[in-house]
């Protein structure tokens, strides 16, 4: 089952569908979703400083502002 699929019937955390994003290429996606995974107070933003999955959107203005809001920066 995709995860777009499952989240219509149970709650799916948007760090998981950030990160398939990310492998699938879709960066602005990927981070729109991180940015919900960060409005709904996602445990997984702890680790945005140190995710290696994450080191493509490392030098993207938004990703760098999401470091910010979480208080990284």
């Amino acid at each position: 089952m995709r995860l777009d699929e499952l989240s219509k019937t149970r709650y799916v955390v948007p760090s998981a569908q950030a990160y398939v994003q990310l492998g699938l290429g879709n960066n602005d996606l990927a981070l729109d979703l991180l940015e919900q995974a960060c409005g709904e107070r996602d445990v997984e933003m702890a680790f945005l400083r140190v995710d290696p999955v994450l080191a493509p959107l490392r030098n993207e203005p938004r990703f760098q502002a999401l470091l910010e809001r979480v208080g990284f920066e």
